[in-house]
């Protein structure tokens, strides 16, 4: 396999592998968002009602959870366009093709 071969098969391989650890990482963000904004409804909910300092303080501490939870998963979407990008335009290269000198397998017929 020539150079230019390997290059592009790793520069791809590394893509993929990158794209599937953000596709998890995305999945991780999205249940984190979802449990804050339960948790902060909850707490808007219950919590206005009692009027107490403790009360509003929890509710700011939710609110900045949810808040960070969706930067979090902005800056996840970003870094997955940017990769899926970059995959995409990996894949309109033309693939190297192999050397005129590369060995070729040889599949021998067992019917012989």
């Amino acid at each position: 396999m020539s150079d230019d071969q390997t290059n592009h098969f790793t520069e791809h391989r590394r893509l993929l592998m990158a794209l599937t650890e953000l596709n998890s990482d995305h999945l991780r963000a999205e249940q984190r968002l979802a449990g804050a904004e339960i948790a902060l409804e909850a707490a808007l909910n219950h919590e206005v009602v009692v009027h107490e300092p403790a009360a509003f303080l929890k509710i700011a501490v939710l609110r900045d959870s949810f808040d960070k939870g969706g930067q979090w998963l902005r800056t996840i979407e970003s870094e997955r366009r940017q990769l899926e990008h970059a995959l995409q335009v990996l894949n309109q290269r033309p693939e190297p093709l192999l050397a005129v000198d590369s060995p070729m397998p040889v599949f021998r017929d067992n019917h012989e």
